[in-house]
């Protein structure tokens, strides 16, 4: 997204504050923010994309995308084994992940 876009969401920010926006105003703004998250999502792609862990023994492997067929205890490994539980959006079983918002794994 250019530097000129990005101005305007600022503008008809501070005018949403000050003053309220025209119904063709709110549609832009809205146009705006939807281009904007889309250009934020597709550089955190290409970010991860690109992000590769170092094994133990040296080598280097790409992330991988998580398989949203997988449940929790095939891909985690935290050895918690009460099928039954679940765990909250940003909340642990012990094992260090964040469960709900997991997208990336190794």
């Amino acid at each position: 997204m250019n530097k000129k876009k990005i101005e305007r969401i600022n503008e008809l920010a501070q005018k949403a504050k000050t003053q309220g926006l025209t119904a063709e105003e709110t549609s832009e703004r809205e146009q705006l923010r939807k281009e904007y998250l889309a250009s934020i999502r597709k550089n955190v792609r290409a970010t991860l994309d690109n992000v590769v862990v170092q094994q133990e023994d040296g080598s280097l492997v790409p992330l991988k995308k998580r398989d949203p067929n997988q449940t929790h205890h095939q891909h985690c490994g935290c050895g918690c084994h009460d099928h039954d539980h679940h765990h909250h959006h940003h909340s642990e079983c012990g094992c260090g992940h964040h469960h709900g918002d997991e997208k990336w794994r190794q």
